[in-house]
């Protein structure tokens, strides 16, 4: 059969893009962003996913508020030791870095499989 991903619709822009539109978040905005990302990131941890490529472009906020996490591309199961069999994860294979620079780890930017839920 044919497979296909269905996604919620979500009626908002990214954090970057409302930074970069409408100035810094006050302190309480920002707190609440990082605790509602925090939690929803918990969860794909006891879930064994690893994101990989959390920034505030990955990070929508709906009219209402809640933070949606986006763009799970990069991500990858906690226990796996090989690279997965899609295409993505043979970039990691070739030692290619994967995910923003600017916001990872330095132990992800040494080696892609060093991400964990830390």
């Amino acid at each position: 059969g044919l497979h296909y991903l269905i996604t919620e619709y979500v009626d908002g822009h990214d954090l970057d893009r409302t930074i970069k539109r409408d100035g810094p978040l006050s302190a309480h905005q920002a707190a609440e962003c990082v605790l509602q990302a925090a939690r929803g990131l918990a969860y794909a941890h006891q879930q064994q996913v690893i994101h990989r490529d959390i920034k505030p472009a990955n990070l929508l906020l709906d009219t209402h508020g809640v933070v949606k996490i986006l763009d799970m591309g990069l991500a990858r199961l906690a226990d796996e030791q090989e690279p997965l069999t899609s295409p993505a994860a043979n970039l990691t294979e070739s030692g290619m870095i994967m995910g923003t620079v600017s916001y990872m780890a330095p132990e992800q930017a040494r080696n892609t499989k060093n991400a964990d839920e830390r």
